[in-house]
């Protein structure tokens, strides 16, 4: 696996916050780490260790204190720090090349689950033909416990079914890269199997694929794990 070209590399990456009077509070501090097409990485720590914070600078949200955060692409199109990326290619990043997946989910509420699973279906990048990658959405949206909330608005999902449709939304472009803050945080242990099983199956189909979480069953299942703000 480490033969393969990572996607992803952060080098001596510095997370934290500043704070109003000045000062710095770092929670991670140099952190090294190269992400392959083809894994599932853990990142494990206690609350408040910045998982979180990390997590946004690899979407492209926000930046670290100090350190490089690396994006190449499979195909060698898109390549540079995330830092110093123009507007149009972060933009290009985020909508081309990333699956996020944050805590908030991020939804549309007017929207159906649907039809916020199927966002990238509708005006962004799929692979094959619009109707099998909503086929596709659709298929995802049943394995995961939704055939009934297809039609539901965004703003009448509970939290563990918005959580679902998140992840759904993220997969369906076939991202290279794949960033998940607590993806099974609200769910049930046999639905969070199958979203899990959901993300090897990405996996093995070439994305790399980073997870936060403090699931004992993500635990259990990812190829390594890096972990932050530990004694």
């Amino acid at each position: 696996m480490t033969a393969i070209a990572p996607v992803l590399t952060l080098d001596r990456v510095q997370v934290g916050y500043r704070s109003p009077d000045g000062g710095t509070r770092v929670l991670i501090e140099g952190l090294d780490l190269s992400l392959h097409p083809g894994e599932i990485v853990g990142l494990w720590g206690r609350s408040g260790t910045g998982k979180s914070s990390l997590i946004r600078h690899l979407a492209g949200l926000t930046i670290p204190l100090a350190g490089r955060i690396r994006y190449r692409s499979p195909d060698g199109g898109l390549d540079g720090d995330l830092g110093g990326f123009a507007a149009e290619a972060l933009a290009r990043y985020r909508r081309e090349h990333l699956g996020y997946v944050d805590q908030s989910c991020e939804l549309i509420g007017e929207l159906s689950a649907l039809d916020n699973a199927a966002i990238w279906v509708h005006g962004g990048p799929v692979a094959g033909s619009p109707r099998d990658a909503l086929d596709t959405v659709r298929t995802q949206l049943e394995r995961l416990g939704l055939g009934h909330r297809l039609g539901a608005p965004a703003s009448r999902l509970s939290g563990g079914e918005a959580q679902r449709v998140a992840i759904v939304r993220a997969l369906a472009k076939h991202p290279h890269l794949v960033v998940a803050d607590e993806p099974t945080g609200h769910l049930d242990a046999t639905t969070a199997r199958e979203v899990i099983a959901l993300l090897r199956e990405h996996a093995q189909a070439g994305s790399a694929i980073l997870v936060a979480s403090h699931d004992p069953l993500v635990h259990a299942t990812v190829d390594r794990a890096v972990r932050v703000g530990e004694d």
